[in-house]
C-alpha cells in the first residue's frame, strides 16, 4: 500500500461484511481536528479550501446555506461520524425531538440551541473533497464525498421537546 491509499484509509471505511451495501465515509480524528473551519468563513464562499503539506481538503456549501464551522460544526460531525463507524450504518438517527438530539451530543440546552442546528444544516448539506499531495504526474487519487444523501429534519428551537413530524 502507497502512501496515497493509506492516507485514503484513514477516511473511508471499506465494506462492512455484507451489511452495508456500499461503502461507508467517516472522517477521520486528524479531519475532525484540523477540517473544519474554527469561525466563520468572510463573505461565505461557495467553495472553502484548506492546503497542508499532506493533503488539499475542500468544501463546497449548498447554495441555501454556509460552509460549516466552529465547535458545533465538529459536535454534529463527531456525533455523525461516531454514528457511523459505531452502529455501522449510512443512516443516522438524530432522535424525534431537538431535546432528544442534544441529549444524544450530551449538549445542554442554552443560547447556542439554534447555531447548533444552523450547523447541523450546514454540515449535513456540504460536499468535502479531500486530496493527497501527490507528485506524481500520472497517479491522480482522492475522496469526493457528500455528508448526507438526503435529510429529513424538522426540529422545533423554540420548543425542543416538540416531536418531528412524519
Amino acid at each position: 500500500m502507497n502512501k496515497n491509499e493509506s492516507f485514503i484509509e484513514l477516511i473511508t471505511q471499506k465494506k462492512l461484511d455484507g451489511f452495508v451495501e456500499q461503502n461507508i465515509g467517516f472522517s477521520s480524528n486528524i479531519f475532525m481536528v484540523f477540517g473544519l473551519p474554527t469561525c466563520k468563513v468572510k463573505d461565505n464562499p461557495f467553495v472553502w479550501e484548506k492546503k497542508t503539506s499532506l493533503c488539499n481538503l475542500t468544501i463546497q456549501r449548498h447554495p441555501k446555506y454556509e460552509i460549516p464551522y466552529g465547535c458545533y460544526a465538529r459536535m454534529n460531525q463527531i456525533f455523525i461520524d461516531t454514528e457511523v463507524k459505531t452502529k455501522s450504518t449510512n443512516v443516522i438517527d438524530v432522535g424525534q425531538s431537538f431535546s432528544e438530539y442534544m441529549k444524544k451530543l450530551n449538549y445542554n440546552r442554552g443560547k447556542a440551541n439554534k447555531t447548533l442546528l444552523k450547523q447541523l444544516l450546514n454540515y449535513i448539506t456540504s460536499v468535502i473533497r479531500v486530496e493527497p499531495v501527490n507528485t506524481s504526474k500520472s497517479h491522480f487519487v482522492g475522496l469526493q464525498t457528500l455528508v448526507a444523501k438526503a435529510w429529513d429534519i424538522y426540529f422545533s428551537v423554540e420548543n425542543p421537546d416538540q416531536l418531528m413530524l412524519k
